[in-house]
């Protein structure tokens, strides 16, 4: 199958059958329309290595300023240093990256990979890479990584297992206060403490005082009382 350039809107990504190298996806780009904003390089839609993809993002017209690395767990990221090279590619102009809807076949290393990240990015997406899994001491070094450019961060689903709004609070304490904005929505918690909601919320205030919180769907299962 003929690698091919699809197009929906604001958004854009290759699809394809078969691999290919990076001078196929860069022949495409120029057919790209400046209305596009957003590529998409989602492993199910195409197949390419580590260093193919890193030359194409490299080469990313100046029009894009969002780019998704969503649902690449099947990827090759090991060692490190591949997926460390690839967000080391992404261009100055971008300035939101979403690493969403990844497994925790790398999360491990992440707190190595978000430094690398540009400096331009201001919006950083690790929505349901299933950060819960990794246990408290990993989940604060990541957190920890995060560079202190970014200002808007998702953590929603990622099915933290806390210990009422005071753990949370520590978790989140470790999150640079450049960060104004963390969106925590719909699964980000599993409370093991059986918190009223009330309760809860006092624990968290210190962090509700420093940023916005967005708990949309987080919350239905504390008790009102």
């Amino acid at each position: 199958m003929k690698l091919k350039l699809m197009i929906n809107e604001t958004e854009a990504y290759f699809k394809s059958e078969k691999w290919f190298n990076s001078e196929d996806m860069i022949k495409l780009y120029p057919d790209l329309p400046t209305t596009v904003t957003t590529f998409n390089f989602r492993a199910s839609h195409i197949k390419c290595d580590p260093e193919t993809l890193a030359i194409a993002l490299n080469a990313m017209p100046k029009t894009i300023n969002t780019i998704k690395l969503t649902y690449n767990k099947d990827w090759r990221w090991d060692p490190v240093s591949n997926f460390i090279k690839i967000v080391k590619s992404i261009p100055a102009t971008v300035t939101t990256i979403d690493f969403g809807n990844n497994s925790d076949t790398y999360s491990f290393d992440l707190a190595q990979v978000l430094p690398a990240i540009p400096k331009t990015v201001k919006t950083l997406s690790l929505k349901n890479i299933e950060l819960g899994t990794t246990g408290t001491a990993k989940i604060k070094k990541i957190l920890s990584s995060i560079p202190a450019t970014v200002t808007i961060l998702d953590l929603s689903d990622n099915q933290f297992e806390i210990w009422g709004g005071e753990t949370l609070n520590e978790l989140l304490s470790c999150i640079s206060l450049s960060v104004t904005s963390i969106k925590l929505r719909d699964k980000f918690f599993v409370d093991k403490s059986s918190s009223s909601r009330d309760f809860f919320l006092t624990g968290i205030k210190p962090t509700v005082q420093q940023r916005q919180l967005d708990l949309t769907n987080s919350m239905d299962f504390l008790q009102t009382r």
